[in-house]
């Protein structure tokens, strides 16, 4: 069975589409790295720490994904950010 979900089905910038991939909390340990894609590597950083913004606000306490986390994820996501950003 495949399924195809066009709930967002638009043009897209391929970036900010691998790097709502990666960043992904699903994803974390799926052995998915930036390498495997070709988009512009400029582009996929500046979407990525976007994109990794938006999961540590999730994850703050009193934020959407806060209670549906293991506790340490919001430190995890913070630490990932930080990486992102240096």
């Amino acid at each position: 069975m495949r399924l195809v979900d066009f709930e967002d089905s638009c043009l897209s910038d391929p970036a900010t589409e691998v790097a709502i991939l990666l960043e992904h909390l699903s994803t974390r340990d799926s052995g998915l790295h930036p390498g495997l894609f070709t988009v512009d590597p400029v582009r996929l950083l500046a979407a990525r720490r976007l994109w990794a913004m938006f999961w540590l606000w999730r994850l703050l306490p009193g934020g959407p994904s806060a209670d549906r986390n293991p506790p340490g994820t919001a430190d995890l996501q913070s630490q990932r950010l930080l990486q992102l950003l240096s």
